[in-house]
């Protein structure tokens, strides 16, 4: 993994796993340093400083959570968090996916794209990529996007990301 997607993940995860997409009471939003949050449709905005910098200029990450609806556990996270030198996507998918198949990620039926996971930690495992050129105007224009994990048993899961907002919202993400 690159030093600067490193740095992004671990910035992805870290402001936005502490607001859990509104989850949170204001003394706990203001205990993690988030300042903000705006619903972008089915995106959540949330906005703040790093817990170790208060005084640093406000970041604004976009996030969607999809959960199960049989069980309303959470299956899948989506951050957009913008980076020295570009804007990455990230995805934290439950523990427990084969982690030799990676990911794929593809746009309203488009063509897949697969990327390996980066790390593996109690809240999930992730994998970011960057989000330019094609990808980008992609998920801008479209209207899902399909994220496929592997079970144990390589049997794919496909998640629906919902880009309702997401255009809207990836203007604001800083």
């Amino acid at each position: 993994m690159s030093r600067t997607k490193a740095y992004i993940l671990a910035g992805c995860l870290g402001l936005a796993l502490t607001a859990q997409a509104g989850a949170q009471t204001q003394e706990a939003l203001k205990k993690n340093n988030i300042t903000r949050t705006e619903d972008v449709k089915d995106w959540k905005l949330v906005c703040g400083t790093p817990a170790n910098n208060p005084t640093a200029p406000e970041r604004c990450n976009l996030v969607q959570i999809i959960s199960a609806e049989e069980t309303g556990q959470r299956v899948l996270r989506v951050e957009v968090a913008r980076g020295p030198q570009a804007i990455l996507i990230a995805f934290t998918a439950p523990l427990g996916i084969f982690l030799p198949k990676g990911m794929e990620i593809s746009v309203d039926g488009g063509p897949t794209s697969a990327f390996a996971v980066e790390i593996c930690q109690p809240q999930g495992c992730s994998a970011a990529l960057k989000l330019e050129g094609e990808l980008l105007s992609k998920m801008k224009k479209g209207t899902k996007a399909t994220l496929t994990i592997y079970d144990p048993r390589l049997k794919p899961l496909a998640i629906p990301v919902s880009l309702s907002g997401f255009t809207k919202g990836i203007s604001k993400v800083k």
